[in-house]
């Protein structure tokens, strides 16, 4: 019989109980090309078959009026455009011909190289002494996170964001990036050693050094108590 597994799924998740009673949904999956590319409709039915895929061992029959009942779909499910997608994989079946291997191979091979492509281009504008593993990887989070609070980064803002965290170094780049995600705030802040409030933010006194967003190079933010 067909089946097919969510890809990555084990890898996200971090579980040790076979059923969790929840699964982590990351933020990081917004800033996905082919996610975001796909139908509201086919988003949802991605969710939920992680869902039902966390109670099934990761594999599930290719039945999608089956898969649909048990998600309680009220849309048609298309499992090929969550294939295409890189959501979902096919299990290859012991009796499976060589030539299908081979073309499946061919296929995701594809997809990688153009995702990579994609990824590259991404990281055209990062300065060369952002390029480490650890800013790509938090610079895609505060992207996603940019996206989830309705404030999407300018090319504007995102120029001059990157041109104060270069002068910082990737490490505390990195630091002011997951400092600002964890605050809840819009801008990314230069760490300072004065002219801070109790909590660490910049206040009016040096917000020159915050490299804000919406509409230009500063984010003139008020400093709170």
């Amino acid at each position: 019989m067909k089946t097919f597994r969510v890809r990555n799924l084990e890898k996200w998740q971090h579980y040790g109980d076979r059923t969790p009673p929840w699964i982590k949904l990351h933020v990081v999956l917004l800033a996905n090309y082919d996610f975001a590319r796909l139908p509201d409709a086919s988003k949802a039915h991605a969710m939920s078959i992680m869902l039902l895929a966390s109670q099934n061992s990761n594999s599930l029959p290719w039945d999608p009026a089956w898969i649909g009942s048990k998600i309680n779909a009220t849309t048609k499910v298309n499992l090929e455009v969550l294939v295409t997608a890189g959501v979902i994989e096919v299990k290859q079946d012991a009796s499976d011909s060589l030539a299908d291997r081979e073309q499946s191979a061919c296929v995701d091979k594809r997809r990688v190289d153009e995702s990579e492509m994609r990824s590259e281009e991404n990281r055209s504008g990062i300065p060369e002494c952002l390029k480490t593993k650890e800013f790509f990887d938090a610079w895609q989070e505060w992207e996603a996170y940019r996206v989830e609070i309705k404030k999407k980064i300018t090319p504007t803002s995102e120029k001059g964001q990157l041109a104060m965290l270069a002068k910082l170094g990737s490490s505390q780049a990195v630091e002011a990036i997951r400092t600002s995600i964890r605050n809840g705030w819009t801008g990314v802040f230069e760490p300072k050693s004065n002219g801070q409030n109790g909590h660490g933010k910049p206040t009016k006194t040096n917000v020159g050094h915050v490299a804000g967003a919406d509409g230009g190079y500063f984010d003139r933010l008020e400093g709170k108590s």
